[in-house]
């Protein structure tokens, strides 16, 4: 495990293994890579892995040698597809069984990993397969795991090395008895990262604030305030919408919005889920239907265009062409994700005509752009 300074990033965007996350990302520059902590989220691909394999693939893609943090997306595989007629056709029946196989399968490494056996000992021998990787503490029921989750961070923080936590408005009051514990064991306060995790929402802004607000209070209380210099937050969640009305808006970023009113009291640094709409599957069943939609992010909001016409591929390029004729589109960054509008606008649209290359130049763009804001607005600090 690696000691990291975490007060020498200003930005924490997490991603998981799908194919626009990962390719948004492993389209940044080196120097933007560098610039940031990622945290990787490890979880099925596709819907169609039995096992962790191809996310690992993606991950290593996506880090290479760089410190990172590495978490798990906890759900369990989606049910298998059953079409509305039936599994009375072999081929559907043969589908049906091979997905149902899949999900037993995959569904079985994540309850392997999240097993609190002697201080989830499962999840800790597979984090130390990389050198570089900040482990996030897991667990699944804290008021019942306590002593296993103590055991857990005692164990990976041995030796003065970085660890996280994250709480969320569900799993925060059961965790403060437990924070205080490992408080008494871990060398440095300033190893541990206390990631706040607001979740995906684009309402109910005024509680996810006071959660923020209350877990620093809440964390802070649990050390002499000396060490308070020590302790490192960053908050983070996701508020891109599902959907957008067709034509071209203009949708505020909340969780920036949020972070801004929490840093007027609160030391705390600016993550995100890379402006991914994250949902939790619940059947492999993907509809085939589609509406061409792009966006360009900015500093606080998005800019979001989306067409009137279903499954009409030539759509992108008047998505396109409305971007790069708002005024916002000149002063925003230069990156991978632009050059594609670009091209697009241009009826450039070879390789480029499928929802994914869209939200992978979104999360490009997203990234590029919260790195140059994150570091205007922060001032560089120093570790204690």
């Amino acid at each position: 495990m690696p000691r990291v300074s975490f007060n020498r990033f200003h930005y924490f965007p997490e991603i998981t293994a799908s194919w626009p996350e990962r390719t948004g990302f492993i389209n940044l520059s080196l120097d933007d890579k560098q610039s940031v902590l990622l945290t990787f989220l490890l979880g099925q691909v596709d819907n169609n892995s039995p096992d962790l394999g191809p996310a690992i693939r993606h991950m290593r893609e996506c880090v290479e040698e760089r410190p990172f943090l590495i978490d798990l997306l906890k759900h369990l595989a989606p049910a298998p597809y059953e079409p509305a007629a039936g599994l009375a056709d072999a081929r559907a029946q043969e589908r049906y069984n091979r997905e149902a196989d899949i999900k037993q399968r995959y569904d079985r490494t994540i309850n392997d990993l999240t097993n609190p056996a002697d201080g989830f000992a499962a999840w800790r021998a597979f984090v130390g397969q990389w050198p570089n990787a900040v482990p996030v503490i897991q667990f699944t029921q804290p008021r019942t795991q306590a002593r296993n989750i103590l055991r857990q961070a005692t164990m990976l923080s041995a030796g003065n090395q970085s660890i996280a936590i994250r709480l969320n408005r569900a799993s925060a009051d059961e965790l403060y008895p437990i924070i205080s514990n490992i408080f008494a064991v871990v060398e440095r306060p300033s190893r541990i990262l206390f990631i706040l995790d607001m979740g995906q929402a684009r309402s109910q802004m005024q509680e996810r604030e006071a959660f923020v607000t209350e877990a620093v209070t809440q964390i802070s209380a649990l050390l002499d305030a000396r060490y308070h210099s020590q302790l490192r937050f960053v908050s983070t969640g996701g508020s891109y919408p599902q959907s957008t009305p067709n034509g071209l808006h203009e949708r505020n970023i909340h969780e920036r919005e949020i972070w801004n009113n929490l840093t007027e009291a609160t030391d705390i640094r600016y993550g995100d889920y890379a402006s991914m709409h994250r949902l939790v599957p619940t059947t492999t069943f993907r509809p085939s239907d589609f509406r061409a939609a792009a966006s360009l992010p900015l500093n606080v909001s998005w800019l979001c265009w989306r067409s009137e016409n279903a499954n009409d591929t030539t759509e992108w390029q008047t998505g396109a062409q409305a971007i790069v004729e708002h005024d916002e589109f000149d002063g925003s960054v230069e990156c991978w994700g632009k050059e594609i509008i670009r091209r697009s606008a241009a009826g450039d649209t070879n390789n480029i005509e499928a929802n994914r290359h869209w939200i992978a130049a979104r999360i490009n763009m997203h990234i590029k752009t919260q790195i140059e804001y994150s570091s205007d607005l922060t001032e560089d600090d120093i570790d204690l």
